[in-house]
């Protein structure tokens, strides 16, 4: 894929091991959350939310307008 188009990857860490990680892309000014996963230890630590927040960010940075969860169509 061109560089503009691949997914990127956030990944949260303590300083033994990551405990977090997200896949997003950003398109035409629309970012889209694609998956998440994290372990015990990250969940304790609540590093999926951090993940959302760096996400949210440097799509923002990137001039993204809009950050799509994937929620569900109600139709």
């Amino acid at each position: 894929m061109p560089p503009g188009h691949k997914l990127d990857v956030l990944i949260a860490e303590t300083q033994t091991r990551p405990v977090a990680a997200l896949v997003c892309s950003g398109l035409g000014g629309r970012a889209i959350y694609l998956l998440g996963a994290s372990i015990e230890e990250g969940r304790e630590l609540k590093a999926s939310y951090l993940l959302q927040w760096r996400a949210l960010n440097f799509y923002r940075n990137k001039g993204c307008l809009s950050y799509d969860l994937g929620g569900a169509d109600p139709v």
